[in-house]
């Protein structure tokens, strides 16, 4: 789906879970604890939500980061082929594609 679309709903679910935190205090502060401990639980269910986005995002860095790299090398051979031609210029652009490529996938995981 999108390392910032899965980075947003952990966010959200956080804070859900922390909203119930605050619900689970104040009802163990009424003396209620039934429901101070359903509180907890969906809270830390949201939690565990939370969790599952933000390895899904990490997923889908991984997966970005792995297409940039083929596209850098897909760049790099065409360098080379047209080194190997003799076109020059040719093979200078796409080796600095093949960088920019590079650069942009290591962004993204470090």
């Amino acid at each position: 789906m999108g390392i910032d679309y899965q980075v947003h709903r952990a966010s959200v679910d956080m804070s859900k879970a922390f909203r119930q935190f605050q619900k689970a205090d104040n009802a163990f502060a009424d003396d209620k604890q039934d429901s101070a401990v359903n509180h907890l639980s969906r809270g830390y269910d949201l939690f565990q939500t939370a969790l599952d986005h933000l390895a899904k995002a990490e997923e889908d860095a991984y997966n970005k980061a792995g297409d940039l790299i083929a596209k850098g090398n897909n760049d790099l051979q065409k360098s080379i082929d047209e080194y190997n031609a003799g076109n020059d210029d040719s093979a200078a652009k796409h080796y600095a594609d093949a960088l920019d490529y590079y650069d942009q996938a290591l962004d993204i995981i470090d």
